[in-house]
């Protein structure tokens, strides 16, 4: 039996509604297709830029290998060096540098007398009015108020507990870590320190950075520790008169 064919009467004679539907249809898909098409050009552009960036890249490696035994010999220690980075790096890295950032504005106070009595709101207080005091003894008592303390760890009865300050300022922080010398000339504050908030392992380098310091020392050279490195006196003085 043969299929009947459709009317092309019944075709002509859909609603109204049913035409303007497939209108808005047809033109929301175009609408749709239209900022794909837009959306995957952009796409492309920014992969042809890439693509472009990577091989002036390594047209500049190339370069740079073909000028000089030594410089291949570099590069391929660098390679190596970029491979080793590369397999340690972990979420213990990645902790370290979170933790530096977020005590590049703490400084720490060892020495300060810790209050055992009253509510905690009194004890911070008593804390606050110690920080004053040894912010006036430097000649920064006007920037006192501005600060935020907390002790570390929990109490002890044999020796107060270290004291964080954030300075919440930088710059503030800095001023306060070079004056914080006059303190030895200080009868009452001689034995309160200040020093930066380091993570567990700037500590081991400051340590071994100290020890670097003493042994210089002791084979009588003048030395100090500058921007984390240990410089002669004399290059440190020359520094600042050539910036």
């Amino acid at each position: 039996m043969s299929t009947p064919k459709r009317s092309t009467r019944q075709t002509s004679n859909l609603p109204a509604q049913s035409l303007e539907f497939e209108k808005l249809i047809t033109g929301l898909k175009k609408e749709i297709f239209s900022k794909f098409e837009t959306e995957i050009s952009s796409l492309k552009n920014c992969l042809n830029t890439l693509s472009s960036q990577f091989t002036r890249l390594e047209d500049k490696i190339s370069s740079l290998q073909s000028k000089s035994e030594e410089h291949d010999q570099a590069i391929k220690k660098l390679s190596e060096s970029i491979g080793t980075v590369k397999k340690e790096l972990s979420s213990d890295i990645l902790e370290e540098v979170v933790q530096r950032v977020q005590r590049q504005q703490n400084l720490i106070f060892t020495g300060i007398p810790e209050s055992s009595f009253g509510t905690h709101e009194e004890r911070n207080s008593h804390d606050q009015k110690a920080v004053e005091e040894v912010l006036d003894t430097i000649g920064m008592g006007q920037k006192g108020n501005s600060f935020r303390l907390s002790r570390i760890g929990k109490p002890r009865s044999d020796r107060p507990r270290l004291l964080k300050v954030d300075c919440q300022i930088s710059s503030i922080k800095n001023e306060i870590l070079r004056k914080a010398k006059v303190l030895r000339k200080s009868a009452s504050l001689r034995k309160v320190f200040i020093n930066e908030d380091r993570t567990p392992f700037q500590q081991l380098e400051w340590r071994l950075l100290r020890q670097k310091l003493k042994q210089r020392k002791d084979s009588g050279e003048d030395v100090v520790i500058y921007r984390n490195k240990v410089m002669l006196r004399s290059e440190v003085q020359g520094f600042h008169e050539e910036f």
